[in-house]
């Protein structure tokens, strides 16, 4: 699986949400839960409209192992993170 079928699924599949969930939930190991879908969309807008260091809060009891509940959408769309 990884990146190259994240990349297929995105080609094939027009409706974003739908590849958001597929990768979140089955191109990773353990799978992450479904309501980070809503997470993975407010990083990628957030990093599309050009404000990468905003921070996006996670859900009630959630943290990041690193930045708490509240993560820099880069860290959360690693495509846009500074390499």
């Amino acid at each position: 699986m990884g990146r190259q079928a994240l990349r297929d699924m995105i080609e094939q599949l027009p409706d974003r949400r739908a590849v958001l969930h597929w990768h979140l939930t089955a191109n990773h190991y353990p799978p992450y839960p479904v309501w980070m879908v809503d997470v993975a969309e407010a990083a990628i807008d957030t990093c599309k409209e050009g404000d990468s260091s905003k921070r996006i809060t996670l859900s009630d009891g959630v943290v990041h192992n690193v930045h708490g509940a509240e993560v820099l959408a880069w860290v959360l769309r690693a495509d846009d993170a500074p390499r």
